[in-house]
Parts: C-alpha cells; structure tokens; sequence
C-alpha cells in the first residue's frame, strides 16, 4: 500500500506565502503534508496563521519539533496534527528530549522512526526501545523532583510501546481501517518471529521480549498484503542481488561526489 503525501518546508523554512500555497495545494489534493521543525522560524506565528486560515489538520504531519512552545505545541495538538519522533536520532543531534511524554499528556498522535539511517541504523526494534527508556527516564526524573524517589511502578508500559509501532502508526497516518492489527477485513501484514532463538528463551513474555529483546535477525516472515517478502529469516527478491549492487553504487557515487565538492571548496 503507498499513499502519497508532500514534504514541505513550513513554517521555519519558508515564508508565509510559501506555506499557504503548500498547505492549500495539500488540502486541494487531500495529502497528508511534512515537515521538519527545530529551530529558529523563518516565519514565528506560521503555525498560527496557517490554523487562522483552516489549513490545520489531521494530514499535517510535524517531525521533531523537540523543543516548541507549550503554546505552539497545544496549538497543533489541537488542530489533530501528528508528530513523527525519531528518539535516537533526536538524541544524538542533540535535539533535546523527543516529543513523547509532552505528547502523552495532551493525547497527541504520534508516531516513531529513524531518520538519518547513513548514520545509524533503520531497524525499528533499537527505535522503540530508545523510544521507550527516554520517556521513561523523563517521567522518573519528574518523580524524583516531585517526591525524591524513583516511581513505584512503570510510566509507561511495554504494551503501550508495542502499540506504537502497531495500530498507534496505523492511526496517526488515518489507515488504521486498513492495517495496524490482526482484525478480519484489515490487509493481512504480519510479521512473525523465531520464538526458539536464544535472546526470546525463556519466553514469558511474548510482547516484552519483542520489545526489549529482539532485533531484525529474529524476523522470520514478513507478510505485506497478503504477499510473503521474507520467508524462513530470508528476504524473497528474484533481483535482490541487482538491487543491492545498485545501493553500494549509490553509496560510492554519493561520496564521490561528496569528495568532489571537498576538493572545490579548499581550491575555492
């Protein structure tokens, strides 16, 4: 299933005229609409105007945005905007704490991912648990500033972790109709693990151990739409082979170029 969607600049890249002709053009053609937000705005009241005008919705989608106002971060919550966090990533860049707990305790939409995947890895089993342990480790801290203790019992479950990557994903992208958990009439995309693999044994837990103890390697099938893509630990692709290759020449290429650009700047 590919649904597509506009990634804009918004309002701390761009003018207010250039965010109204994207947002309209989105709301014309009912996209979901992104963005990256962190620092300083090219345009400070943008999210304001843009609500003003009813460009606001459940189709924008805002990723970071670590460190947004209260003000400005109640505004989007309120207009039914999502949020895309990418918790290790945010951490490593220094972005500041990601957008979970503040996100939670206004019962805002979000959803996970990796971003920058040449600098860290694209699995969303070390994605979730980052996810996870920084929220965690915020609502403890809170905890010990209020009462001088560690908290009594767990802020945050791993149920609720495991459903963020589920059908919490499925509903912050308005497709959880469709996909985001095992119901009859959804499209049938499964994943299923080697439970026999040492990190799951013992297993008293099968959501906790996905959550905390698996990794890309104990996946052993994975069904999108009723079409089998990895069976038995092994991706299935006629061209597999050719694909590969053409990502390690995009990669040489890449630096090539980049290498290239070097040598320009220090004979410039």
């Amino acid at each position: 299933m590919l649904t597509l969607g506009m990634a804009v600049l918004g309002p701390q890249q761009s003018t207010l005229e250039v965010c109204k002709s994207d947002f309209m053009l989105a709301r014309d053609l009912d996209l979901i609409i992104s963005m990256h937000v962190g620092g300083n705005f090219l345009t400070p009241h943008g999210f304001s105007e843009l609500k003003n005008e009813n460009l606001l919705n459940k189709n924008t989608n805002v990723v970071h945005a670590n460190n947004i106002p209260n003000e400005m971060l109640d505004l989007l919550v309120d207009s039914s905007c999502t949020f895309s966090i990418t918790p290790e990533e945010e951490l490593q860049m220094g972005f500041g704490n990601p957008l979970t707990k503040r996100l939670m305790e206004r019962g805002g939409t979000f959803n996970f991912g990796s971003d920058i995947e040449s600098a860290m890895a694209a699995d969303m089993h070390n994605v979730i648990r980052f996810a996870l342990q920084a929220v965690r480790h915020e609502f403890t801290l809170e905890n010990y500033e209020r009462n001088h203790s560690p908290p009594s019992s767990m802020s945050v479950t791993t149920r609720q972790a495991f459903e963020w990557l589920t059908i919490g994903a499925a509903k912050s992208f308005g497709i959880d109709d469709k996909v985001g958990s095992i119901t009859p009439g959804k499209k049938a995309d499964l994943i299923m693990f080697k439970k026999n693999k040492i990190n799951f044994i013992p297993m008293h837990d099968p959501i906790s151990s996905i959550v905390f103890h698996s990794n890309s390697n104990d996946v052993d099938t994975v069904i999108i739409n009723g079409v089998i893509l990895k069976r038995d630990g092994q991706l299935i692709s006629k061209d597999l082979d050719t694909k590969l290759e053409t990502l390690a020449a995009s990669g040489h290429r890449i630096m090539h170029q980049f290498r290239e650009i070097q040598v320009e700047k220090k004979e410039g």
